[in-house]
């Protein structure tokens, strides 16, 4: 029998920031005026485009202490294994693909922040100078690397999610 794999097809990203504001002196009849903002055409990566994108993955994770219940060793850490991550249809390995999109959602009901971060052993710096990006709870980020992250390797491999026990995040990731 031959393993099943999901493989992207395509890729559509839009950022889109419209502002309102009410303006105190303005006549009754036009209160409000859009005054800010930014509608960048969607970009939209496949297998063929620069970068391309071949496999995606979709986690829900609950940070859990390491100690259940016991939250006072500085809460919650998951580590994720990019050689083993579980696709639509399959378990499926990055070793060589770059990070292409990177999108985090930390659920509003969260009692406090989340960074994402390279692992302390052969962690994939996203973010250069080993680093990490906390985002506050409600928080969400995104993020387009256009082939400037790190290729999968065996010394690039794992992330860490460091936040609060019980907290709730989704983590897409799109490799090419």
């Amino acid at each position: 029998m031959t393993a099943k794999v999901a493989t992207v097809t395509e890729v559509r990203i839009r950022n889109t920031l419209a502002v309102t504001e009410s303006l105190d002196d303005a006549p009754a009849f036009s209160g409000t005026v859009a005054s800010s903002g930014f509608d960048r055409a969607a970009t939209r990566l496949t297998a063929l485009t620069t970068p391309p994108v071949t496999r995606s993955v979709q986690m829900a994770i609950e940070l859990e202490a390491a100690v259940s219940g016991d939250s006072s060793a500085g809460g919650a850490e998951t580590e994720i294994d990019l050689y083993d991550l579980e696709g639509l249809q399959d378990n499926f390995s990055a070793l060589g693909l770059k990070l292409q999109v990177l999108r985090l959602t930390h659920d509003e009901d969260n009692t406090g922040d989340v960074t994402i971060e390279p692992s302390a052993a052969d962690g994939y710096d996203l973010f250069g100078n080993d680093d990490g990006v906390t985002v506050p709870a409600g928080g969400r980020l995104t993020m387009e690397f256009n082939d400037g992250s790190p290729d999968v390797g065996a010394t690039e491999r794992y992330l860490t999610l460091i936040g609060t026990d019980g907290d709730t995040i989704n983590l897409e990731m799109i490799f090419g």
